[in-house]
Formats: structure tokens, C-alpha cells, sequence
């Protein structure tokens, strides 16, 4: 009976090893369950946190999406005020560019207008020019006699053109003699400006007397139908002689102190 025993002890000591092995086993299952079970929950709870970020940036995106949507609209309206701001623009334009061309059609008109205003106030000048010159001209000789000049002739209109020199000059009235001449302008209104430009005339004139071998002294006057007083004043102070009208003949006014010659 003993001898019988025996196996069936040393089976059920194998049988507890192994249960032993097998509640070994099964800790170590239970470990390795809640360690996984414990990276699960870790695992879980960064799911939920990037869950809780993605759900934050998906608000975020959805609010820039709306900004943008808004920026979008506000450009789209800014673009069409832009486009009629453009269209009235080149409206403006058009008007302008017709108005431009009705512009320069007046100009044009004007232009020729004015070139036949000159022309009519050129000839008109002429004839006024020529009534002085008959007018206070043909008696100069006798009357300068008064003031000691002997001059033998009127040589009338006299025209100085001297490319070589550059002397360009016209005289309205020329009264000369072998030793002297006098040299006289013929305007309807006087001003200095017409002093001065006397003034050029006579060292033109001596410039050219010289290049010719001509010694004479040269006088000058003014003829005029209309003089101020400083204009006057300023000319017999050049040394100019002044004739101007008196009644049916001219008078002549000699120089303030002596009459200039070139």
C-alpha cells in the first residue's frame, strides 16, 4: 500500500509545481496585462489631450478660415469700388481728352485770328508809320538850320545790311552833309525802350562808317506823335534831339545840355 502511495504523492507534487508554475505564469500575465493597461491609459489619455489640441487648432483654423472669408469679402468689395473708381477715371479721361482737342481747335482758331490781328495791326503801323515820316520829316532841313547844322540833303529811308560785320540797321530819315549826318527815328508812341534801342542803332551805324572809312559825326533824334515827359526828359539827356508836332509844321527840343554824336 505504501509502495502505491508513493507515485500517486510524487504526481500530485508535480501537479502543485505546476499549478505553482502555471499561478507564476499567470501573475506575470496579470503584471504584464496591467502594465499594458497601464500604457493604454497613458496611451488614452495623450490621445485625448492631442484630441483636445486638434479640436482647439481645428477652432482656431475655422476662426482664421472665417477672418479670411471676411478679408476675402472686404477685398472682393474694395476691388469693385476700385473698378468703378477706374471706369469714372477713364470717363474723366474721355471728357478730358474731347475737351483737350476742343481746346486746341480754339487754340488753332485763335492762333490764325491772331496772326490776321497782327497783320492788320502791322500794316496799320506802316500806314501810321508812313503819315509820320511825311508828316514830321520833310522840314528838317531847314529847321536844324536854327541849331547850326548845315545838312545838304534828305536821303530819306536809308537800310544798313552787312553780313560780312553783322550790321543790321534802318534809318527812318537820314539828313547828311560832307562833315556830319543826324540819324532820326520815326515812332507813333514813344518809350524808352525805343531810346534804347536808338541808342544801338547809332553805334551800329558808327561801327559801320568806320569798317567804310567815314569820319563824320553822327547825331541823333527821335520824331514822335506821342511822348511822356520822363520819356522826353530821359531822351534829351542821351543827347538826343526831340521833334514832335506844332500845329500844322514840328518843333524841335535840343538836347539838355549838348547834343551827342557817335
Amino acid at each position: 500500500t505504501a509502495k502505491k502511495a508513493i507515485p500517486a504523492i510524487e504526481r500530485a507534487e508535480q501537479a502543485i509545481e505546476q499549478l505553482a508554475l502555471a499561478h507564476q505564469k499567470t501573475e506575470q500575465a496579470i503584471e504584464r496585462l496591467t502594465l499594458g493597461n497601464e500604457r493604454i491609459q497613458e496611451a488614452h489619455q495623450k490621445t485625448e489631450q492631442a484630441i483636445e489640441r486638434l479640436t482647439l487648432g481645428n477652432e482656431r483654423i475655422q476662426e482664421a478660415h472665417q477672418k479670411t472669408e471676411q478679408a476675402i469679402e472686404r477685398l472682393t468689395l474694395g476691388n469693385e469700388r476700385i473698378q468703378e473708381a477706374h471706369q469714372k477715371t477713364e470717363q474723366a479721361i474721355e471728357r478730358l481728352t474731347l475737351g483737350n482737342e476742343r481746346i486746341q481747335e480754339a487754340q488753332q482758331e485763335t492762333e490764325k485770328g491772331m496772326k490776321k490781328l497782327q497783320k492788320l495791326i502791322g500794316d496799320l503801323g506802316n500806314r501810321f508809320g508812313e503819315f509820320n515820316e511825311h508828316t514830321l520829316v520833310p522840314d528838317l532841313v531847314a529847321k536844324f538850320k536854327k541849331y547850326g547844322f548845315s545838312f545838304g540833303k534828305n536821303s530819306g529811308r536809308v537800310r544798313i545790311n552787312d553780313d560780312a560785320h553783322d550790321i543790321h540797321a534802318e534809318l527812318d530819315a537820314f539828313l547828311e552833309n560832307g562833315t556830319e549826318a543826324l540819324a532820326v527815328e520815326v515812332k507813333v508812341y514813344l518809350d524808352s525802350s525805343d531810346v534804347k534801342e536808338h541808342i544801338r542803332r547809332m553805334e551800329k551805324l558808327r561801327s559801320y562808317a568806320d569798317l567804310h572809312n567815314d569820319k563824320r559825326k553822327f547825331y541823333a533824334a527821335i520824331a514822335a506823335t506821342v511822348i511822356h515827359e520822363n520819356v522826353k526828359t530821359h531822351a534829351l539827356k542821351q543827347g538826343f534831339f526831340i521833334i514832335e508836332p506844332a500845329g500844322e509844321s514840328v518843333k524841335i527840343i535840343p538836347p539838355v545840355s549838348k547834343a551827342k554824336f557817335w
